[in-house]
């Protein structure tokens, strides 16, 4: 499981579904392939911030043999000088022998740069939710545990927020982290990394996530039931997934690189849920909807090496009763996991509950999200 080392109050941990992991209209590339919007992608759920560099593919002095120093001057304000900071891992060297970074070629031997410092150009205010998604990995020739990350946010070149993030990627693995930060001031948004030894960095985005975004209790599945043997686990059975069903192959921990995802990268955390065997899957919000309000809600599917995806129905529901729906086709690629919106609008008024029921084939689901919009008022004169 992740685990994480708070440093200063933060929002609830959720993650935004995107082209990375975040929800935005930007496709990235993760070892486990393309990660792609599916229906509606012109999403109004979060705002994306730009930032440069960010798979450092771009790349400064050369150090010799596979590394490289970042650039100087350039978009990243590093705090070392160190020749081994960017390494190319495509011909699969001792620390990655996979060969396979989450975004392109190269990764950041982020012990090596610390701090690791970006002023965006971009103006936050106080209350702002700040959504910072990255990857860590572990290098296979260096010792156990790897080092972990320490992600902030800087409002005028001042720590506003900040938390160190448990590093749980395997030997010769990366795995997709996310931390989600409140601004308590208003100003210049910068971000910033410091990594332990072992410590490694590739393939992030930043995003504002707005004020209307509805918790999803155990939106990845991180939180676990029994277990069910090697990997696998039971959802919690008093947990806030409602599972339809009792089989023991519920929860797969992929971080490991089993033969379902060999990537061993999940959209968030280590954990994805094999739908399947839990439909349908329902979950009580604890919030009112109104009549005419659209419901968003973001997912991740995925498509298994050795299954055949096929399609899935996200509803929402009022008072229990189901009041809006739409069949999605999982269109992931063989191995990796794609992202997809559905923006449903409820007819009735009353308690929101969402649920996703396996419509065909063998789909997988991660990382689920939710946004009320304000709602429609209609003016009768």
């Amino acid at each position: 499981m992740k685990k994480t080392t708070w440093t200063k109050t933060m929002t609830q941990r959720v993650s935004t579904p995107c082209a990375f992991n975040s929800i935005r209209g930007i496709c990235m590339i993760f070892a486990f392939g393309l990660v792609a919007f599916g229906p509606h992608t012109a999403s109004a759920q979060a705002e994306s911030i730009a930032v440069t560099n960010f798979s450092f593919e771009t790349v400064g002095t050369h150090t010799g043999g596979t590394w490289w120093e970042l650039p100087d001057p350039g978009s990243w304000t590093r705090g070392k000088t160190n020749s081994y900071q960017i390494s190319d891992i495509s011909a699969g060297p001792a620390a990655f022998p996979s060969g396979i970074a989450p975004g392109g070629t190269k990764v950041l031997n982020l012990s090596q740069c610390n701090p690791l410092t970006q002023g965006l150009g971009y103006t936050v205010s106080a209350g702002d939710t700040i959504a910072i998604s990255f990857c860590q990995g572990n290098a296979a020739n260096q010792a156990d545990p790897p080092g972990d990350a320490t992600v902030s946010i800087l409002v005028d070149g001042v720590v506003d927020a900040s938390e160190t993030v448990d590093n749980t990627a395997t030997d010769g693995n990366f795995v997709a982290y996310q931390s989600v930060f409140t601004a308590s001031s208003g100003g210049n948004l910068s971000i910033r990394f410091s990594g332990q030894t072992g410590c490694w960095l590739d393939l992030g985005d930043v995003s504002k996530v707005p004020s209307d975004q509805t918790p999803v209790g155990n939106f990845s599945f991180e939180t676990e039931g029994t277990a069910s043997g090697g990997a696998w686990y039971h959802l919690p059975d008093t947990g806030s997934w409602d599972k339809g069903g009792s089989n023991p192959y519920q929860i797969l921990d992929i971080s490991g690189g089993p033969s379902h995802f060999t990537s061993g990268i999940a959209p968030e955390g280590n954990n994805v849920l094999n739908l399947p065997t839990s439909s349908p899957l329902t979950h009580d919000l604890g919030t009112a909807v109104s009549s005419g309000q659209e419901v968003t809600i973001d997912f991740h599917l995925g498509d298994s090496e050795s299954q055949t995806p096929g399609s899935v129905t996200v509803a929402i529901l009022v008072d229990g009763s189901v009041d809006a729906s739409e069949l999605v086709t999982n269109t992931a690629a063989d191995g990796g996991f794609a992202a997809f919106q559905s923006v449903l609008t409820a007819s009735g008024s009353g308690n929101l509950s969402i649920r996703i029921t396996n419509s065909g084939g063998n789909n997988w689901l991660d990382n689920v999200n939710v946004t009320l919009s304000a709602g429609t008022v209609m003016i009768i004169r």
